[in-house]
């Protein structure tokens, strides 16, 4: 079995009956915690991790998999509903890294043998709120500039796209509209894979919370990678009982963030 994560979480978080964090308490009696510190140069790590955070991921699920099921449902059916609805489909996306934050800290407690209830899930609405909607207006910035330019590449390719007798120029100008799309969408996914979790756990901003995510993703692109395909395959296969498999592929992604997130950029002793 892998063992617990050393981690340094939420250090400065105290009891409080008005909702504030409450640092976990069951593992003090290990040193091995009290030495634990986020790194300022991420772990650089083989390809093979990028196996081992699903297999670790796995682990925290099979723990308490009700639960994840649970929130797995959860999660789907009111973002369906909520996505349906104007104004708060926009407020659900800006406080998504708080779900994405409180999700990591259930994963979080699970993984240490903390208790953990349903309630643990909103911790990131009660902590760094505004941090963790600065990580989405900053996004949004690199989404608007993206717009922008895929805006002004359609404009000069507009007679192309829209003449079926110039095939090259067609392929050519779709080719680098993808490519355009890719420079922007791969660093903007890396610098928000890990933020949410940075935010929270070690009250970080949200500008340095998305560098250290970003150097993080850079500095483990081969395990990515490598996570990344079999991610792919897995969600194939997911598709095949009517869809089923993504209630359980869901919980998956956001734990393997934690596991991420506690093996590129936690010292461990």
């Amino acid at each position: 079995l892998i063992t617990a994560p050393e981690i340094e979480i939420l250090r400065r978080a105290k009891e409080s009956v008005g909702g504030v964090i409450q640092a976990p308490t069951t593992h003090t009696q290990n040193d091995e915690y009290d030495d634990a510190q986020l790194l300022d140069e991420p772990n650089r790590l083989p390809a093979g991790h990028g196996v081992s955070w699903i297999g670790q991921a796995w682990r925290i699920f099979l723990a308490r998999p009700f639960l994840w099921l649970m929130l797995g449902v959860g999660y789907v059916v009111l973002m369906t509903i909520l996505s349906f609805i104007p104004i708060v489909n926009f407020l659900v996306g800006l406080f998504h890294p708080c779900v994405v934050a409180g999700l990591a800290y259930v994963a979080y407690q699970i993984d240490v043998g903390d208790d953990v209830g349903l309630g643990d899930v909103f911790v990131g609405f009660r902590h760094q709120v505004v941090q963790q909607v600065l990580l989405v207006g900053l996004s949004m910035v690199v989404v608007f500039v993206a717009l922008a330019v895929m805006a002004v590449l359609m404009g000069i390719f507009g007679s192309s796209l829209t003449n079926p007798s110039q095939i090259t120029q067609n392929t050519t100008a779709i080719l680098i509209m993808i490519l355009v799309g890719l420079i922007f969408f791969i660093p903007l996914s890396m610098v928000m894979w890990l933020a949410p979790i940075l935010v929270l756990f070690h009250e970080m901003s949200a500008l340095s919370a998305m560098k250290l995510s970003f150097k993080a993703c850079v500095r483990n692109i081969l395990p990515f990678l490598v996570y990344t395909i079999v991610i792919g395959l897995i969600a194939i296969i997911a598709m095949i009982p009517f869809g089923l498999g993504y209630f359980v592929l869901l919980p998956m992604l956001f734990i393997s963030m934690y596991v991420i997130y506690k093996d590129t950029l936690i010292a461990h002793h």
